[in-house]
C-alpha cells in the first residue's frame, strides 16, 4: 500500500495570540531610496549602462568605491528576490548585442531583393 505524503504546515495564530515582526534594514534601503535599479530591455543600451557605470565606480576612492559596491549588491540581491532581472554581467550582454545584430543582419538579407531582370528582359533572353 502507498502512503500519501503530508504537508505539514505551522499552526496559526489564534486571535488571542500577537505576533510581531522586527523590521529588518538592509544597507541598499538606508542610503538611496529614490534610486532603483536601471531596468533596461535594450541589451546595447544595458551594456553601455554597465560599463560606464563600472568606469565611473573605478573612479571612484577606495573605501567609496567598496561602499557604493556592497550597497549595490544588496540592491541587486533585493531585486532578485522579488522576481526582478538584474543586468550585470558584461559576458551575457555582448552576447545579447551580437545574437540581436546577427537577427538584424539575417533579416535584411531576407528582405533583400536583388535586381532581377525585367519582363521584357526575359523574353528576350528566352528567345
Amino acid at each position: 500500500m502507498v502512503s500519501k505524503t503530508q504537508l505539514l504546515l505551522p499552526e496559526l495564530p489564534r486571535e488571542g495570540d500577537s505576533l510581531s515582526f522586527p523590521a529588518v534594514s538592509l544597507p541598499s534601503s538606508s542610503s538611496k531610496p529614490n534610486a532603483p535599479l536601471k531596468n533596461l530591455s535594450n541589451p546595447s543600451q544595458a551594456l553601455a549602462h554597465l560599463t560606464k557605470h563600472n568606469a565611473q565606480l573605478a573612479s571612484l576612492p577606495e573605501d567609496r568605491r567598496r561602499v557604493a559596491e556592497e550597497r549595490e549588491r544588496w540592491a541587486k540581491a533585493e531585486e532578485r528576490a522579488s522576481g526582478g532581472k538584474v543586468a550585470d554581467q558584461e559576458g551575457v550582454l555582448r552576447k545579447a548585442v551580437k545574437r540581436a545584430e546577427k537577427g538584424k543582419f539575417k533579416s535584411g538579407k531576407e528582405w533583400y531583393i536583388p535586381s532581377s531582370p525585367t519582363l521584357t528582359d526575359r523574353r528576350v533572353s528566352d528567345g
